[in-house]
């Protein structure tokens, strides 16, 4: 779908992952907020697959709310909110950049 106004700002920024593979975060034991751990959580992990450098957040948004059958559009400005959280987390953390 096309970018809604909530996402307009910064929808159509591309994430590039800098580390490859599924993240634990286990190299930051400081970290003592579990909300960000995406081992075991389906929610954080998904959305690492889609982020290839070609996808902007906003796809990368509606692919992961497909595969978790979160339709509504509440679901979905829910999600994206929560993934703009998450990718700006992983960018301070090193683990993606924006291109």
């Amino acid at each position: 779908p096309p970018l809604p106004a909530y996402a307009a700002e910064t929808g159509s920024r591309v994430p590039v992952r800098i580390v490859a593979g599924p993240l634990t975060l286990a190299a930051h034991p400081e970290l003592d907020n579990p909300r960000w751990r995406p081992a075991w959580n389906a929610s954080l992990n998904i959305p690492l697959f889609w982020t290839d450098g070609q996808r902007n957040l906003w796809q990368i948004t509606c692919q992961t709310a497909f595969e978790q059958q979160e339709f509504s559009d509440e679901q979905l400005e829910a999600k994206y909110r929560e993934l703009s959280q998450y990718f700006e987390f992983l960018r301070d953390l090193g683990y993606i950049a924006w291109k």
